[in-house]
């Protein structure tokens, strides 16, 4: 019974730590919406930001912030909850030394369960916050049902497969680079030292699997902002289907740079995000002393 309990508490942990990385960065996530969907030159962050801000005020940061909310929470729950499972599990019931391949191996499997949560709402959020589509969505609601209403339930999947890669890498790195930079740092002396400690090791991390996982990222948007239908019902001509098919598409019209697009913005966004969703995460399980 109690190792039941205690994955529930590692669900509501997840839950918790996704809600406040979802506050601090949804600005940052924005932009960096916006850069990959673009095929032009982007303009800096800073630039971005502004321009969103005259769209339509501080407001027009958090567009799309109900989809990520309601994705964004069962989303950490499955990443962080499904990581430290399976991380237990091998160490604790295996007898499996905790080793960098092994929560390397655990963070990879994390993504799996991760990807098929937040799909739905990266498709929502996506068409939301694209440029091309302001004016259409009223909001993530009324994205929502336009969407399903012309395109179909399974409209929802859209974008699976790249997130999959996205997500299976990035947290392949980042679990993995948590801990072998922990496991080489002194042993904390407290509490705080062990957070301060999670928290630069979750933003370096971070920031390092981001400059990895990016092109997967960009391939996402581009397949995701498509429409499928037009308003008469009838079928539109997708040019991305697949990760890599749009990553070949991608280079061979506009370049190398181009799968980096959004890289800036998403470093900001990750290394914030990884770093403080991950102090979160280890705090309420010292909190539940579990």
């Amino acid at each position: 019974m109690s190792g039941y309990i205690n994955n529930l508490i590692l669900v509501g942990a997840g839950a918790i730590s996704g809600l406040a990385e979802a506050i601090i960065v949804q600005p940052f996530y924005m932009v960096k919406t916006r850069h990959q969907l673009n095929t032009e030159l982007n303009k800096s962050v800073l630039q971005t930001l502004f321009e969103l801000y005259r769209e339509g005020g501080v407001l027009r940061w958090y567009r799309g912030i109900t989809a990520e909310l309601v994705g964004i929470v069962p989303k950490a729950s499955g990443m962080y909850a499904s990581y430290e499972i399976f991380r237990r599990t091998l160490v604790n019931d295996l007898g499996y030394e905790n080793t960098t391949l092994l929560n390397s191996a655990a963070g990879c499997f994390s993504g799996i369960p991760e990807a098929l949560i937040v799909t739905p709402t990266q498709v929502v959020k996506i068409r939301v916050q694209a440029k091309e589509h302001l004016g259409k969505y009223k909001d993530s609601l009324d994205c929502l049902k336009k969407v399903v209403q012309s395109e179909g339930l399974f409209s929802l999947s859209i974008g699976l497969q790249a997130t999959l890669w996205r997500n299976c890498v990035w947290n392949t790195v980042y679990f993995g680079g948590m801990h072998f930079i922990k496991s080489n740092l002194p042993t904390s002396s407290s509490t705080v030292t062990g957070l301060v400690q999670t928290f630069l090791s979750g933003m370096m991390t971070s920031v390092i699997a981001t400059a990895i996982n990016i092109p997967f990222d960009v391939a996402k948007s581009r397949i995701q902002s498509q429409l499928r239908m037009d308003e008469k019902g009838n079928p539109l001509s997708v040019k991305y289907r697949y990760a890599w098919q749009t990553l070949a598409s991608i280079y061979r019209e506009e370049g190398l740079a181009a799968c980096y697009k959004g890289l800036h913005a998403k470093v900001y966004r990750t290394g914030l995000g990884g770093a403080c969703s991950m102090v979160v995460f280890e705090y309420c399980q010292i909190i539940a002393n579990i």
